[in-house]
Protein backbone atom coordinates (compact mmCIF):
# COMPACT_ATOMS: atom_id res chain seq x y z
CA UNK A 1 0.00 0.00 0.00
CA UNK A 2 1.50 3.07 -0.83
CA UNK A 3 1.14 6.26 0.54
CA UNK A 4 -1.52 7.73 -1.17
CA UNK A 5 -3.44 5.41 -0.89
CA UNK A 6 -2.99 4.60 2.76
CA UNK A 7 -4.22 8.29 2.90
CA UNK A 8 -6.93 8.07 0.62
CA UNK A 9 -8.40 5.26 2.89
CA UNK A 10 -8.06 7.72 6.09
CA UNK A 11 -9.89 10.48 4.79
CA UNK A 12 -12.65 7.74 3.69
CA UNK A 13 -12.54 6.24 7.48
CA UNK A 14 -12.81 9.61 8.64
CA UNK A 15 -15.43 11.09 6.23
CA UNK A 16 -17.78 7.75 7.47
CA UNK A 17 -17.14 8.71 10.89
CA UNK A 18 -18.23 11.86 10.35
CA UNK A 19 -21.04 10.79 8.52
CA UNK A 20 -22.19 8.60 11.53
CA UNK A 21 -22.12 11.49 14.26
CA UNK A 22 -23.71 13.55 11.91
CA UNK A 23 -26.78 10.64 11.74
CA UNK A 24 -26.57 10.38 15.53
CA UNK A 25 -27.02 14.24 16.11
CA UNK A 26 -29.89 14.09 13.55
CA UNK A 27 -31.43 10.91 15.73
CA UNK A 28 -30.94 12.30 18.69
CA UNK A 29 -32.65 15.88 18.28
CA UNK A 30 -35.59 14.18 17.18
CA UNK A 31 -35.81 12.37 19.59
CA UNK A 32 -35.64 15.33 21.77
CA UNK A 33 -38.41 16.89 19.95
CA UNK A 34 -40.82 13.92 20.69
CA UNK A 35 -40.18 13.86 24.05
CA UNK A 36 -42.28 17.16 25.50
CA UNK A 37 -45.07 16.04 22.55
CA UNK A 38 -44.98 12.84 24.93
CA UNK A 39 -44.82 14.56 28.59
CA UNK A 40 -47.24 17.07 27.48
CA UNK A 41 -49.65 14.03 26.97
CA UNK A 42 -49.44 12.20 29.83
CA UNK A 43 -49.50 15.58 31.64
CA UNK A 44 -52.95 16.09 30.28
CA UNK A 45 -54.00 12.49 31.76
Amino acid sequence: MNHNEQEHNTNYYYNKASDILFLIEVYTSQQERKKPKINQKTSHN
